[in-house]
């Protein structure tokens, strides 16, 4: 006799185990497993393994009809885990057939890592899907279920275990999952504008409401705003984006090449257009994809594209010149934050200027510039590295060569007492009220157009003096042919980088001419006004620097390797 029984309900009859129990509630018909008894069969045990590790790897989770959530049920811990790929039966819940999902996870390392959802529909049972699609509740409500489940399982992945082919395919399977969800993201982003959610809650924009409600930074929420507002017409690209084809940069740069094409392209070109884009996504970085997809028109009119892209450039730069933007606001706490909008090209100037600062051959440089080894320079964030480049790059401005303001070139006058400035010590104040250090002034005095301006002790001014030029532009091409850059053993900076220093100090008396000059770059002539490191020149013409004696006890002389003249060998 069968150990099973048959329950007439909504639609066709199902063989229901004996450890199921029927309930009748009205006109629905809930089967409750009896949760003291061991689930066995919802197993195929075709190979036993070890059990599972925890309570928590064995639940069900069972649809509501009323559509109020999900009920974990938690059996008993199997002798055996499940290896096969048929997991468990369906389980129907009154009128709406919600599909039971069982996660497993096997103890052994080569099953590690593969434990996933799945969604079993016997055999005989018709419509679980359309009743799903017709109750959008409990569809969201498996929706909610599923990430739910493949976020648990994501944390219990350990990577330690997996193959080098394994790893591969896990990446690549989650950056499509990350993509599908920033698509659905994205939708969601628009029915919520569409709704008025954003001003329900007291936000802004949608992009405040995303910052907000999800904890994203604010540049990634305006990217998905963005898309989210977009009007694009490029549905395949939309379709393959939510499939995780595409990543959201690229379904970004396609979407946006696609309406930029002229009115007279027809429908189909566009999404033959589209197509190609997606297939090119598939083979090229973003940078390639962006340059291929600026082209695309090449592919649909290639005798006319070169003038519609020239006319469609021409005003993208106009457009780029009126947004350009910069702005610069102090912090009060010794720093400056600015933020700047500059057209491409002229940011691929400013890009290339600071990375040949900070290009790798010069990392022992900048270690030594800022007193740090390689391996901790190398260590610093980019985004740091980079504006410390900035700060140099601002620092070697040809300020002579800029327009004049008022009847001055760009000038910043300086106010320090002529005792802090010969010494060193002390504090200096610019015409903005930044208050600097008198040795960082003293440094400035060898390189700048000095003005001096006798003030009273309540800092009127009683006399002006004369300007004098510290070391004219004769004096600064001499200086270039003679030292060929910073004159700092193993430093590469060339003299167009460099600042001529006082070998001894102007604010002690010390003459401006050759004989008292050394060209230095910005760090290492803010190294010398610290003092520990002097510079001389030898009897040969040559400039030496001298170490500190907790570098050198003997503070032997040093000099750059451009100055050591090659002995000819011996016959």
């Amino acid at each position: 006799m069968s150990n099973s029984r048959s329950v007439s309900n909504v639609g066709p009859i199902v063989s229901v185990p004996d450890h199921l129990t029927v309930a009748n509630r009205g006109d629905v018909s809930v089967k409750l497993v009896t949760v003291m008894e061991r689930p066995a069969s919802l197993c195929t045990r075709r190979k036993t393994s070890r059990p599972l590790r925890s309570i928590r790897d064995w639940s069900t989770w069972i649809a509501t009809p009323s559509g109020r959530g999900p009920r974990s049920m938690l059996w008993p811990l199997p002798q055996a885990a499940v290896t096969s790929s048929t997991t468990a039966t369906a389980m129907l819940m009154g009128r709406v057939r919600a599909l039971r999902m069982v996660k497993y996870r096997p103890e052994s390392a080569a099953m590690a890592g593969r434990m996933r959802w799945k969604e079993v529909v016997p055999r005989g049972v018709r419509g679980v899907e359309s009743n799903i699609r017709s109750n959008p509740s409990v569809e969201l409500q498996m929706i909610l279920d599923q990430l739910s489940g493949l976020t648990q399982d994501a944390a219990a992945l350990e990577p330690w275990s997996l193959t080098g082919a394994e790893v591969r395919e896990v990446v690549g399977a989650v950056q499509q999952t990350r993509t599908a969800l920033d698509a659905l993201m994205c939708r969601l982003a628009a029915s919520a504008d569409a709704m008025g959610l954003p001003k329900d809650d007291g936000a802004p924009s949608v992009t405040a409401w995303l910052a907000s409600t999800t904890g994203m930074p604010k540049a990634d929420a305006a990217k998905l705003a963005a898309l989210a507002r977009s009007t694009s017409s490029a549905e395949t690209t939309r379709a393959a984006w939510a499939a995780g084809e595409i990543s959201t940069d690229q379904a970004k740069v396609i979407m946006q090449a696609i309406d930029r094409l002229p009115e007279w392209v027809g429908e189909q070109e566009r999404t033959d257009a589209e197509a190609h884009l997606i297939e090119l996504a598939g083979r090229h970085h973003l940078d390639d994809l962006r340059r291929l997809a600026n082209r695309v028109l090449e592919v649909i009119d290639p005798d006319g594209a070169d003038e519609v892209l020239g006319e469609q450039v021409r005003r993208e730069e106009e457009k780029a010149w009126e947004a350009t933007r910069l702005t610069i606001k102090r912090r009060g706490d010794g720093t400056t934050r600015g933020t700047f909008l500059i057209p491409d090209a002229d940011a691929d100037t400013l890009r290339a200027a600071i990375e040949g600062i900070i290009a790798p051959r010069r990392a022992a440089i900048n270690a030594a510039r800022r007193g740090l080894d390689v391996g901790d320079f190398n260590a610093l964030p980019r985004d740091q590295r980079m504006g410390h480049a900035f700060v140099e790059l601002i620092e070697h401005l040809p300020t002579g060569a800029l327009p004049q303001s008022g009847g001055l070139a760009a000038t910043v006058a300086v106010t320090v007492d002529v005792d802090d400035l010969r010494t060193g010590r002390g504090t200096a104040t610019n015409t903005s009220g930044t208050t600097t250090s008198a040795r960082k002034a003293q440094r400035l005095a060898c390189n700048a157009r000095l003005v001096a301006l006798y003030l009273d002790s309540e800092s009127k001014v009683l006399d002006l003096g004369t300007t004098r030029r510290i070391y004219d532009r004769h004096q600064r091409l001499a200086l270039a042919v003679r030292d060929k850059g910073c004159v700092f053993p193993d430093c590469d900076r060339p003299p167009a980088w460099c600042e001529a220093h006082h070998l001894n100090f102007w604010a002690e008396g010390g003459p401006t001419d050759l004989d008292n000059a050394a060209l230095l770059c910005h760090f290492h002539h803010f190294l010398l006004h610290e003092g520990e490191w002097t510079a001389r020149m030898a009897p040969d013409g040559v400039i030496e620097v001298i170490p500190p004696r907790r570098v050198d006890p003997e503070q032997r002389p040093r000099r750059h390797a451009r100055f050591t003249k090659q002995r000819p060998r011996a016959a």
